[in-house]
């Protein structure tokens, strides 16, 4: 028994490398989707970024090189010290794990997702850390960050859903503030795993908005699991559409096990999260002041060019200086007081550059002149435009009034006796009018020409461009989609319909778009076949769903980036 001791000690660490890479392969492919995960600046100018870049297929990309990859931030351009796998770096990772303890989740599930989070705690590394949060009434740390996994685990199995309401928005904001934790032996890499249903039920809480806003400030990936006791109703689908809100918005992922059990989506989550790139990217001589600066990355693939980016706030490394400098009697580095606001340009240490430059020298230097007068040019130029517009529209309503009194002819003397001012008021409404009537009226049937209604329509120009397949990646469909008209997406080939070609899985009309007070909403139709599926940024959709630039589409078979200008 001795001799087989040690393969008793290997065999759980084996199979939770068989649970959580099945298909790990790092793929050599071309670069296909690329986006910032986090940024963290506490060893500024230096910056410790996490890049997920993807080929078609959605396999990682591991074999980027440094020169392929560039940066700003602000308008300060970055240097690439080091770039590779995360796996390769040795790093730790601090596993902030939420967890609902409401009886939303059931038996089966909540054994599941326990089962899960042993298997993740046994794997952990001697450079991870991790903590137990748990939200049903209350938030409580169940266990704060901590490399004993025996503890973790013990406090795992003592797991039980039995709280009547959830507190869901506020067990995201304790996660946010645990993430910003400065402890000496916590690695820098912070993500947050939940399994929710997405809805919180307290009263008077902290809004998603509140928690949207949280996140702006904060640069920690949310991995979140939907789960939903079916049937799938509306408002069930309004809660997982919140919690992917917040996995993307975070820069996390967002995932909705249907087929596979949990234990295999947290899996999934582990993979996500151990495979990505980290670039080290060095700011040289600038000085840190305490604002919020647009960090930039792009990523050079041939001729393909991708980019992405995270707004940071960087250190306070000026005022850092001065209390140095006063305390050990140097001469403190010439600095002013953070705005607190977004900036482009990063002061430079040691050259007494500052965030703003008084008022005084202001006309002194260069280009404070070029903005004035670019200023002054756009200025002049808006102006004339105005006038210019003025104009036209003026000579449109007397073009409207000559007609009218044209049209009336004879029988309608007293419309050639209406001041020019009577005329220049009426004349507008007269036309809208007038593109009313041109709904019913047919033309000469009141003795005027109706105006098209489509005259008055906003017009959406939408261009949806096919992702993620190898075949007929970067085809391009577009349409114009006006106020009040619909348009199907499907596989027909007819009027009214955007076919989207070569997938067997397209109903005929799969889908219905709408544009209503300038925004686009999608409508799923019902059909009897399950493989007609209809989903949006990852949530399966039931009913009606308004879109945005850049949603991801699927339809069938087919996955859809659209463009709505």
């Amino acid at each position: 028994m001795r001799r087989l001791a040690p393969f008793f000690v290997w065999l759980p660490l084996l199979l939770f490398n068989l649970w959580a890479y099945p298909a790990a392969t790092a793929s050599t492919g071309e670069v296909a989707t690329f986006h910032v995960e986090s940024v963290y600046s506490e060893a500024f100018p230096q910056l410790l970024t996490y890049l997920d870049l993807r080929d078609s297929s959605g396999q990682p990309l591991t074999a980027l090189r440094p020169e392929q990859l560039s940066a700003t931030l602000g308008t300060n351009p970055l240097k690439v010290v080091d770039l590779k796998p995360f796996d390769e770096t040795g790093e730790g990772i601090s596993y902030i794990f939420l967890i609902d303890v409401s009886t939303s989740i059931r038996a089966g599930q909540l054994s599941d997702m326990k089962e899960a989070l042993l298997t993740w705690v046994g794997n952990m590394t001697v450079k991870d850390r991790a903590t137990l949060v748990t939200f049903g009434e209350k938030v409580n740390v169940l266990q704060d960050f901590t490399a004993d996994t025996s503890a973790l685990k013990a406090k795992v199995q003592g797991i039980h859903a039995q709280d009547q309401g959830t507190a869901f928005h506020q067990g995201i904001m304790r996660a946010l503030e645990l993430g910003q934790r400065k402890d000496a032996d916590l690695p820098n890499r912070r993500v947050i795993i939940t399994l929710s249903d997405g809805h919180d039920t307290v009263e008077g809480g902290i809004t998603k908005e509140e928690v949207l806003k949280a996140m702006q400030i904060s640069s920690i990936p949310i991995y979140a699991i939907g789960f939903y006791n079916a049937p799938l109703t509306d408002e069930k689908q309004a809660y997982l559409s919140v919690l992917g809100e917040f996995a993307r918005s975070s820069g996390g992922e967002y995932y909705q096990p249907r087929k596979v059990s949990l234990q295999e989506a947290y899996a999934d989550v582990y993979r996500e999260i151990h495979q990505r790139l980290v670039a080290r990217l060095d700011c040289g001589t600038c000085g840190g002041d305490g604002n919020v600066y647009r960090l930039q990355v792009q990523v050079k693939d041939g001729a393909k060019v991708l980019s992405d980016g995270l707004d940071v706030r960087v250190p306070n490394v000026t005022g850092a200086s001065q209390e140095k400098g006063h305390d050990s009697g140097q001469q403190p580095v010439p600095g002013g007081e953070p705005s607190g606001k977004q900036s482009s340009d990063l002061p430079a240490t040691g050259t007494g550059a500052n965030s703003f430059f008084p008022l005084e020298t202001a006309w002194k230097n260069p280009v404070t002149i070029t903005v004035l007068v670019v200023l002054l040019v756009v200025g002049v130029a808006g102006i004339i435009f105005i006038v210019r517009k003025g104009s036209q529209v003026q000579a449109i309503r007397r073009e409207i009034h000559v007609g009218k009194s044209e049209l009336a002819g004879v029988g309608s003397s007293q419309a050639v006796q209406k001041s020019s001012t009577s005329q220049t008021d009426s004349g507008l409404s007269e036309l809208q009018d007038r593109a009313d009537a041109g709904k019913t009226n047919s033309p000469g049937a009141s003795g005027e020409t109706p105006i098209p209604q489509s005259f008055f329509r906003t017009s959406l120009h939408l261009r949806f461009t096919v992702i993620g397949s190898k075949r007929v990646n970067g085809q391009v469909y577009e349409a114009v989609l006006r106020e009040g008209e619909q348009l199907y997406l499907g596989s027909k080939h007819e009027k009214g319909t955007l076919a989207i070609l070569g997938d067997p899985d397209l109903a005929p009309h799969h889908c219905l778009l709408t544009c209503e007070a300038g925004q686009v909403y999608l409508t799923k139709l019902e059909h009897m076949h399950v493989r007609y599926r209809t989903i949006v940024n990852g949530i399966p959709i039931v009913g009606r769903q308004k879109l945005q630039s850049d949603d991801k589409l699927v339809i069938g078979r087919t996955e859809l980036r659209l463009t709505i200008s």
